[in-house]
């Protein structure tokens, strides 16, 4: 999701249509699942979130062009203007286990109920989803830190007692604040948004699946919606990847779905009135889970122990090594995303100074290569103001040193182009200057261009924006 961004649609329906009448294995799949979580959510009421009914906040969402029908998201779906933010296909679910697809409807449909303008209590804090490119300048001390967090975060949802589970929190407690103190305070504040918007919609998640487990067990939910009926063991599948957190996908953002969402789960066994603070009062959960320890207040004594413990210098050269790998794999990505069969296309604005402003991207779809280039493998819309505006739904790296684009239109995408008003042919040796407007367009990308000079060459594609007359 992008909720620091504009609401845009993020479809994940793909495809050729379907013939008329013909409903695709994709919508029978939609179709089931939307039903599923109905059943669901009936059986287990308010028992994730006090006034949270998942039913209240999906639909089913048919698209008329193709045919296909999907499960829309929204925080006023009851109404005749329905703000649709989200939706997932059946091509989707099809890849995933019947649990971990109730859990992301679970989880989505809570971020509409975090946007619910007629729910009751403060505005829910989020993170600044630019923030996250700042992850690529951090040395690999911080995610050697984070790493033991994730460590103990494990730990601590293992412990059998409260007293362990004080110990355990006490001990994350004190590494987080060693490493946070070491950071700059937007990547604090970062960090506390994403926990309490995405750590806490897949607390809900979670939640769901536990919640709608039992009820299969009473015949309240269809046992069908799951692989078995056994809460502990769908935790301890869940959360073993805490203890190597920090190895959680290519995007540093993932993490935090689960520190967040562990934490919540401990706060459940430690704080019962932790909830309402977060809907009421956008309290942070590693704030919650200090209240909770009362005067055994985590100290630096503490954060030096737990390092000790989990042998602090192995961990960070396991890091350094890791950074090392991803930088590695980073660049493999982008090699072979450029290598693609078709027309390389480049989008330079460097004549203008600076680099396009995002309209809206997907920052769980990027690979931060180093701090001036970005790999968007998923969306991205980018804008100067009476310049030009480039969307893509395709791989794109974005080169913020040399301000410019570079894609590659797969072979067979057979893009239009309009300059100045007549019909440009992409595949023929031309240079020519954009007096009145340039538009290129396919499935997966547009661009409208006013001002500048295109040129066609056996290398591609070349188009230099500049600033108009």
């Amino acid at each position: 999701m992008l909720p620091t961004l504009p609401v845009f649609v993020l479809s994940l329906l793909l495809g050729a249509p379907p013939q008329a009448g013909e409903q695709t294995p994709e919508s029978k799949k939609a179709v089931e699942l939307f039903k599923t979580a109905t059943q669901i959510a009936a059986a287990i009421e308010d028992q994730i979130w006090l006034g949270y009914d998942a039913g209240n906040y999906t639909f089913l969402d048919s698209d008329r062009d193709t045919g296909r029908t999907a499960i829309g998201f929204s925080p006023n779906p009851k109404t005749g203007t329905k703000e649709m933010f989200f939706t997932l296909g059946g091509d989707f679910f099809l890849k995933n286990t019947p649990e971990e697809n109730v859990l992301n409807i679970f989880h989505e449909a809570f971020h509409a109920f975090q946007q619910d303008r007629t729910r009751p209590g403060a505005r829910w804090r989020r993170e600044n989803s630019f923030v996250l490119f700042d992850y690529a300048t951090l040395p690999p001390r911080n995610h050697a830190l984070f790493a033991i967090e994730g460590k103990l975060l494990h730990a601590a949802l293992k412990a059998p007692n409260g007293d362990d589970v004080k110990n355990k929190v006490r001990q994350f407690l004190a590494v987080r604040n060693l490493r946070q103190g070491e950071l700059a305070a937007a990547i604090v504040s970062f960090e506390k948004g994403a926990e309490s918007n995405e750590g806490l919609a897949e607390y809900a998640g979670v939640r769901a699946v536990l919640a709608g487990m039992d009820a299969a067990k009473q015949n309240r939910a269809p046992v069908a919606a799951f692989s078995y009926l056994d809460g502990p063991r769908y935790l301890q599948g869940k959360y073993a990847k805490l203890p190597t957190v920090t190895r959680i996908g290519r995007n540093d953002r993932l993490k935090f779905y689960y520190t967040g969402s562990a934490q919540a789960l401990l706060l459940d066994r430690l704080l019962p009135s932790w909830k309402e603070k977060v809907q009421h009062k956008s309290a942070v959960l590693q704030d919650l889970l200090v209240e909770a320890l009362g005067d055994a207040a985590p100290t630096k004594e503490d954060a030096e122990a737990a390092l000790r413990d989990h042998n602090f210098e192995k961990v960070l050269q396991e890091e350094k090594a890791e950074a090392d790998r991803k930088k590695a794999d980073a660049e493999k990505l982008l090699t072979a995303t450029l290598a693609e069969k078709g027309t390389r296309i480049t989008i330079d604005v460097s004549s203008l100074g600076q680099i396009g402003a995002y309209k809206s991207f997907d920052p769980m779809n990027v690979t931060v290569l180093d701090p001036n280039r970005r790999l968007h493998t998923r969306m991205v819309q980018v804008a100067q103001k009476a310049h030009y505006q480039a969307d893509f739904t395709q791989p794109v790296l974005e080169d913020r040193n040399k301000k410019e684009y570079v894609f590659v239109l797969k072979a067979g995408a057979k893009p239009t182009a309009e300059l100045d008003g007549a019909p440009l042919a992409l595949d023929k040796p031309a240079r020519k200057q954009i007096e009145k407007r340039l538009v290129i367009a396919t499935p997966s990308f547009r661009l409208a261009v006013e001002a500048g000079a295109i040129e066609i060459g056996e290398g591609g594609v070349v188009v230099r924006v500049k600033k108009g007359s």
